[in-house]
């Protein structure tokens, strides 16, 4: 909030939509997702009014996830794929994937949350989106029950590791990203006793 409120009070407009889509994050993870939805859109309306170019269109992605927007996400997706691809920005790929795990494990569609998942946790290098698909990784397989799945310690202490020690993350989630951790620690061990079914829910379990 301080960097928004710095934009604002000094006028710098141009500022402004890349203060206001770090915010996003925040509210998403703090279960606002409207207040996600508004911040975005006054982002991209200033953006668009300033011609900026420094705003990564992360919060389109997650917030069409979050809301369980599944044919807006994969639009949104198939249009900034080669942005991603032609900029080098491996950043961008691995949170599309992660987006669409999320997405899907809100939709009970755990084979593709587990395909997508795989993909966006397969580098250990990347110290952020990386992390958060290994949720929705363990999230998949338990439900699954992907007992033999590979590693399930090793991804579980890699967030805790990243998320403590090599990332300091905005005010509002650090406290979400230990609790994800310890519910890892949870239910990873164990197949949850929930029937599966491969018919997807009519309704997203996340809006």
């Amino acid at each position: 909030m301080r960097q928004i409120r710095a934009a604002r009070e000094a006028g710098a407009l141009a500022e402004l939509p890349f203060a206001l889509s770090t915010r996003v994050g925040v509210c998403l993870f703090g279960g606002d997702v409207a207040g996600a939805s508004s911040l975005l859109e006054e982002s991209n309306g200033l953006a668009e009014a300033t011609e900026s170019q420094i705003v990564p269109p992360y919060g389109v992605l997650t917030v069409a996830a979050f809301r369980g927007r599944r044919d807006e996400l994969e639009r949104s997706v198939q249009t900034r794929t080669g942005e991603f691809l032609r900029h080098g920005e491996g950043m961008g790929l691995t949170l599309s994937l992660w987006a669409a795990a999320l997405l899907s494990n809100g939709l009970g569609r755990y084979e593709d949350a587990l395909a997508a998942a795989e993909q966006a946790s397969e580098d250990p290098h990347e110290l952020w989106f990386s992390n958060f698909a290994l949720i929705e990784l363990i999230e998949a397989a338990s439900r699954l029950g992907r007992e033999d799945h590979p590693s399930p310690g090793a991804d579980v202490s890699r967030i805790s590791r990243n998320q403590t020690h090599s990332l300091v993350p905005p005010a509002g989630i650090e406290p979400a990203t230990h609790g994800l951790g310890n519910r890892c620690s949870e239910i990873r061990p164990i197949v949850l006793r929930i029937p599966y079914s491969s018919t997807p829910s009519a309704t997203p379990l996340r809006t």
